[in-house]
C-alpha cells in the first residue's frame, strides 16, 4: 500500500467502516451511511463490520486467500455495470446503485469521458469514499423513524465525525485536496454533532445555485476553499442517491476542473 497514511490508520483505529475506492485518489467523496437494507445482516457484515479487517488484508497481501475478489474494498463487485440496478422491477441487471451511478458520471466528468451504458465501472480507481455514519439504511427515512437505529446513528456519527478525537481528523482524510460531502440537509440535521467545514479547517465559503437551460433552479453547491502551499477544496453537495440531473453533475465536476486549474494541480 503506498499511502504510508492509510496504513497508519488501519493500525491505529478501532472504527471498523474505513470505506472503499483508492486510498491514493485526490478526491474523498463523503456520504450519509451505507446504502444496505438494515434487515440484511450478511451484506452490512461484509461491507461494513469487516472492512477494515478486509483493508488489513489486502495491505498485508492476503486478501485473496481470505476472501473474495468482489469483497475487495479497493474496488468492490469489481464488474457492476453502468446502469442502475432496480430489484424492484426487474431493471439494470448486472447494474449498481443510483449512487455509484451518479459517482461514475462525476468522475467521468472530470476525466472528459463519455461512457456507454452496460459498460464496467471503474471510479474506484479515481476516488476515496465514505460516510459520516456507519449503520445501514436503503434510505435516510428509515432510521429517522426507527429510534434505536436514529441512536445507534448518532453515536456513529459522534464517533466518526464528532468534535473529540473523530475518526475524520487522522491524516489520511486531512490529505485529500478535493472533498465531496455528498449529504444533502445531513448536515442541518445533524448540526449540534459536527460541521464538515470545521473537520477540514474551512473558514468561509460561497453558495452556487445551479440552474436548468429555462434558469430554473435544480439545485445548490455550497464551496469551501483555502489556499496557500496546500490548497484544498470542499464542495457541500445534494445526496447522489437521488436523480440529480447531469447538468447539476456537471456544475459539480467544473468547481473542481476550475480550482484544480487554479492551483496547477494534477487530478489523475
Amino acid at each position: 500500500m503506498e499511502s504510508d497514511n492509510f496504513a497508519r490508520l488501519l493500525k491505529n483505529t478501532s472504527v471498523e467502516y474505513i470505506g472503499v475506492g483508492n486510498p491514493d485518489a485526490k478526491i474523498l467523496i463523503i456520504a450519509n451511511e451505507p446504502g444496505i437494507d438494515k434487515d440484511n445482516k450478511e451484506q452490512s457484515n461484509k461491507e461494513v463490520a469487516c472492512n477494515r479487517k478486509m483493508w488489513q488484508a489486502v495491505d498485508s497481501g492476503d486478501f485473496q486467500t481470505k476472501y473474495s475478489v468482489e469483497d475487495n474494498p479497493r474496488f468492490p463487485y469489481k464488474g457492476q455495470l453502468y446502469t442502475v440496478y432496480s430489484p424492484e422491477n426487474g431493471r439494470g441487471e448486472g447494474g449498481t446503485s443510483r449512487t455509484w451511478y451518479n459517482y461514475q458520471k462525476l468522475i467521468d466528468c472530470l476525466r472528459g469521458i463519455e461512457r456507454g451504458k452496460r459498460t464496467p465501472l471503474d471510479f474506484h480507481d479515481f476516488c476515496f469514499s465514505t460516510d459520516f455514519s456507519s449503520v445501514c439504511a436503503k434510505k435516510s427515512g428509515e432510521i429517522d423513524e426507527d429510534p434505536k437505529l436514529f441512536e445507534e446513528r448518532e453515536k456513529s456519527i459522534v464517533r466518526r465525525a464528532g468534535s473529540d478525537n473523530n475518526f475524520f481528523s487522522e491524516d489520511f482524510f486531512q490529505q485529500f485536496p478535493i472533498v465531496i460531502v455528498a449529504s444533502g440537509h445531513y448536515i442541518k440535521q445533524f448540526k449540534h454533532i459536527f460541521n464538515p467545514k470545521d473537520l477540514f479547517g474551512f473558514e468561509d465559503y460561497r453558495s452556487h445555485d445551479v440552474e436548468d437551460d429555462m434558469g430554473k433552479k435544480i439545485g445548490w453547491i455550497n464551496i469551501h476553499e483555502c489556499g496557500g502551499e496546500s490548497p484544498k477544496l470542499l464542495l457541500h453537495t445534494k445526496h447522489f442517491s437521488s436523480s440529480i440531473s447531469d447538468k447539476y453533475i456537471a456544475a459539480i465536476a467544473n468547481e473542481i476542473i476550475t480550482f484544480v486549474g487554479k492551483y496547477n494541480m494534477t487530478l489523475f
